[in-house]
């Protein structure tokens, strides 16, 4: 089963690009498990945010072939529309309880092609992704190899992935251009034939605009006019973050049939640093129940907590940091986007596999994510609230 996991308000607005996750997505979480035979998927995700404020309905179709000579190939096509608001960063200038919000009208489209070679205990992949926006453009390249041994009680998985994207949006004076780099090293143990560990660590690295260009900060500044009194007013400037980031990124995973409960009970814990303070906590909790032979009903819980960025403040008055636009990846750093903050989500979900016949498998779910921050100073509303439903089938022969 392939999930659409969705990263909220992700649209032109964000830094992250669709091909650079789902490049580490697929060296770090799916496994290489092409067979033999032809497999079809497609599915569908709504993601609604309350109070309508941000809605993304996602298609995505994915084609799994197999050919002569052990060679497995693969194509994934994903397109979803981004409509609504998100914070700017800005508090309202009549109210700094609340954020000011910008509308948002997007459409993103990504392709991924991969090539598998199976050689006895070994398989050997690349893959090339792409992604399109109104003004973000990303190429990524993916090189993984899967090894078994120990009487295939033990996998072990390695992956190298590089991308290489070009912001391109009217709010910056000229394209510029990031890359990053990635390597993961992960380790499949069956433990017992009922129980299987799994354990990764990836190391990334990325150089060049790592910012928002469309995420702002404000300050407070004063201003004096012969023969009339001072006054204050407002001035926003574009945020400004590092140009080169490291980050590191661990996950274990235990994964444990309970033969007299007919079910299975998923668990791991995820943790990510990166070299500017921002570290975050993932635990997530399923429970896989089979119900007779066809049915398969899995309740889940995912708790993520993550400290603020280094650079993260909601305006920079009363500080020493002498904001510019330069937007250059130099010093001082600054940045009121809320997703660098210190805050809390937590997702409630439940899905159900069926398999309707051999070939043909449907499956369904929903969750509930909710945001909430840690912080006294980042106004309440800038944490999303969201519904998510998703509905898919796949067809093997």
């Amino acid at each position: 089963m392939v999930t659409i996991i969705p990263i909220p308000m992700k649209c032109h607005r964000e830094r992250s690009c669709l091909a650079y996750l789902v490049a580490l997505y697929l060296i770090i979480v799916r496994p290489l498990s092409a067979e033999e035979g032809h497999k079809v998927s497609y599915k569908y995700q709504l993601y609604t945010e309350d109070d309508g404020r941000m809605e993304i309905p996602s298609h995505y179709f994915l084609v799994e072939t197999s050919l002569a000579h052990d060679l497995f190939v693969s194509a994934e096509v994903l397109t979803n529309i981004m409509t609504g608001s998100s914070p700017t960063g800005l508090v309202d200038l009549n109210d700094p309880d609340k954020l000011a919000f910008a509308e948002i009208e997007d459409q993103r489209w990504a392709y991924i092609v991969s090539l598998t070679k199976a050689i006895e205990d070994h398989a050997f992949t690349f893959e090339y992704a792409r992604s399109e926006e109104n003004d973000y453009l990303s190429n990524g390249f993916t090189l993984r190899t899967e090894h078994e041994f120990n009487e295939k009680n033990t996998t072990l998985q390695l992956g190298l992935s590089y991308t290489d994207d070009l912001v391109t949006a009217i709010s910056l004076a000229d394209e510029l251009g990031k890359e990053s780099f990635d390597f993961s090293i992960g380790l499949t143990q069956l433990l017992t034939p009922k129980t299987i560990l799994q354990a990764n660590l990836t190391l990334g690295y990325s150089r060049g605009y790592l910012g928002d260009p469309y995420k702002s900060i404000g300050r407070s500044e004063t201003f004096s006019i012969p023969g009339l009194p001072p006054f204050s007013e407002r001035i926003a400037y574009f945020e400004n973050r590092p140009d080169e980031r490291m980050r590191f990124v661990m996950r274990l995973g235990l994964l444990q049939y309970v033969e007299s409960l007919h079910g299975s009970f998923d668990a791991s814990y995820r943790l990510f640093q990166d070299d500017r303070g921002l570290r975050a906590h993932t635990i997530k909790l399923q429970w896989n129940q089979e119900i007779g032979d066809k049915l398969v009903i899995s309740p889940y819980y995912r708790f993520y907590h993550q400290d603020a960025a280094d650079y993260y403040s909601v305006n920079l008055d009363g500080s020493d940091t002498a904001p510019n636009d330069d937007r250059g990846g130099r010093a001082p750093f600054f940045s009121a986007d809320y997703r660098l903050s210190n805050f809390d989500a937590h997702t409630y979900g439940i899905k159900a596999e069926y398999q309707v016949n051999d070939w043909l498998m449907i499956d369904a779910g929903y969750e509930r994510y909710i945001m909430s921050g840690n912080d006294s100073s980042t106004p309440s509303e800038a944490y999303p609230k969201a519904n998510v439903i998703n509905l898919g089938m796949s067809a093997s022969f």
